[in-house]
């Protein structure tokens, strides 16, 4: 009676589903029943669990938009990423790797398969047999010999786990080191968009210099302005032809960057297309990124892959002790006296059968083998909590940059707003003659000024995000693709 009393406090639905009584455990105490608290904590449990879920597939799922990737606005991006399996020298040494890691998985699989043997000889026999002459003939012998392991206490399967994990490292490292070149390749590239946008602001800053100058000369002879005036707007000229200078070298040096990592050696086109510009200001970027709960990285899965290598030894060890089992076979040919007479025949042979081999004793090796494979397994989980440790402080840095990045982005815009209508009213001014050339001049550069940090800012948001998106997202595949707006 207490038991259905109980039931009825609960919600049909939860008595008829998971919890129902065949899962429960009723205990009766004097003040009531403990199964109902027990019950109660069992369902936030699940509710917990439930939740985590969501947040880990929420994770699994996040990958960033077609818009907020460079190679949306860069075709010739895409087609690097495209070919870069192909090209790229990095990716070459890890490909070798995984194949390597194949063939010796395969190999630690062959020594738990059938393995025959065929042996063949010739000997030259010499007898001397009392009250008979000395008798010496030639005979040819020949054998087949077959073995295979029937059971060997998982040591040979823990053998072929060992390159079994070597192999998914491989892999591994093969999957991370594309997708963390991947990430350079769009850096570099994006680093060469910003300093070919910065190279052409500077020539279109010497050529407003050179006018200015002009302009000054001019004005000189007509003693509406200095020397020192004059001298100014030169050694200005001169500062911007040293900055062009600069960036061309470092063009030249990231694009030689660019080509060594990628082994793209086609023509490079780094122009900023209108298109771009204007995502650069109109675009709604994402206010909010997923909290990393639980993820991975290279590392991590380098260490978990350490400790997956030691428990797969300790069976090894277990098992070098014990009585190991293998199906024997062999078809040979001999020679033995005859039954009645002093001759010798060839006989044929058939053997089929058991073959146990049993190590008894090994002074402790097997024993020592076993607690240093403990050992170290213990010493990489400590290394692996401070992995786990480490990324999410990483990924939680990471989501802080990101959100100053949107400031950057959106602070970089209302510069811009305000440096297009100061231009726009400094022109008015100027042909009203209330403005200077040089004051005129100004105004465009800043405007320029303006531009590239709205440029930059973006840039360094989307090289972020790629990087955040490696944290709790999935490589993705690339293919060319086009720069028309979705």
């Amino acid at each position: 009676m207490g038991l259905n009393f109980a039931r009825s406090l609960l919600p049909h639905s939860a008595s008829d589903s998971l919890f129902n009584p065949r899962w429960r455990v009723g205990l009766y105490l004097s003040n009531g029943y403990l199964w109902l608290l027990l019950e109660i904590k069992m369902r936030l449990f699940f509710i917990l669990l439930s939740n985590l879920i969501v947040v880990f597939k929420s994770q699994a799922d996040f990958e960033l938009k077609s818009m907020e990737r460079p190679e949306h606005h860069f075709p010739q991006l895409g087609e690097i990423l495209y070919h870069l399996d192909e090209n790229a020298p990095e990716l070459l040494t890890d490909q070798l790797a995984l194949e390597e890691a194949v063939l010796n998985q395969k190999i630690a699989a062959a020594d738990k398969g059938l393995q025959v043997g065929l042996n063949l000889s010739g000997f030259s026999i010499q007898e001397d047999r009392p009250n008979r002459d000395f008798d010496q003939r030639y005979k040819a012998f020949g054998s087949v010999n077959a073995k295979k392991p029937l059971y060997h206490w998982g040591g040979l399967d823990a053998k072929e786990n060992l390159f079994r994990i070597d192999r998914e490292q491989a892999q591994s490292n093969l999957s991370f080191h594309k997708r963390n070149l991947t990430g350079k390749v769009r850096k570099l590239f994006l680093d060469l968009i910003v300093l070919n946008f910065r190279k052409q602001l500077a020539a279109e800053g010497q050529i407003l210099t050179k006018q200015n100058l002009s302009d000054h000369e001019q004005r000189l002879k007509l003693g509406m302005v200095s020397p020192v005036d004059l001298a100014e707007t030169e050694i200005e000229l001169l500062n911007r032809e040293i900055d062009l200078s600069e960036l061309n070298l470092l063009i030249n040096k990231s694009e030689s960057d660019l080509r060594i990592i990628s082994g793209y050696n086609e023509v490079l086109n780094f122009e900023v297309e209108s298109s771009f510009l204007k995502f650069c200001i109109e675009h709604e970027f994402p206010q909010k990124y997923p909290v990393l709960v639980g993820s991975s990285s290279n590392r991590i899965n380098e260490i978990e892959s350490l400790i997956e290598k030691e428990r797969q030894k300790v069976i090894i060890a277990e098992s070098e002790l014990m009585p190991k089992l293998n199906l024997v076979g062999s078809v040979y040919q001999d020679q033995v006296d005859a039954v009645s007479s002093t001759e010798r025949v060839d006989r044929n042979n058939i053997l089929f059968g058991i073959e146990v081999n049993w190590s008894l004793w090994d002074s402790g090796k097997s024993r020592d083998k076993k607690l240093a494979a403990l050992v170290r397994a213990r010493k990489y989980e400590t290394f692996l909590a401070q992995a786990n440790r480490k990324l999410r402080m990483m990924s939680e840095s990471m989501r802080q940059e990101i959100h100053s990045l949107l400031e950057r982005i959106s602070l970089s815009r209302k510069l811009l707003k305000v440096s297009q209508n100061r231009l726009e009213k400094c022109k008015i001014e100027y042909s009203q003659k209330r403005k200077s050339p040089l004051e005129l001049s100004t105004a465009q550069w800043e405007l320029g000024d303006a531009k590239l940090a709205n440029l930059e800012a973006v840039c360094n948001y989307l090289n972020a995000l790629d990087l955040f998106e490696q944290q709790v997202g999935q490589p993705t595949s690339h293919s060319p693709i086009s720069n028309e707006t979705e």
